[in-house]
């Protein structure tokens, strides 16, 4: 093969990687920063939830009938 044609083609196949590698990983990282801060926020929300509430579970706590 040509020179020529053996460096289009390198060119093309770094092109699409580029292409489509560099916006996915762009992308999964805004999500998975999304992520954290809702889970973040989650579990800030649900551990004063559970600590306000843990005397009132414990009294309303009714264990399974076991024979």
């Amino acid at each position: 093969m040509d020179e020529l044609i053996l460096s289009r083609i390198q060119f093309a196949a770094i092109t699409s990687y580029h292409f489509l590698f560099v916006p996915l990983t762009l992308g999964l990282g805004v999500l998975v920063a999304i992520n954290v801060l809702v889970y973040s926020l989650l579990a800030i929300s649900l551990s004063t939830k559970a600590a306000e509430s843990s005397s009132q579970l414990r009294d309303d706590f009714q264990p399974l009938y076991c024979p």
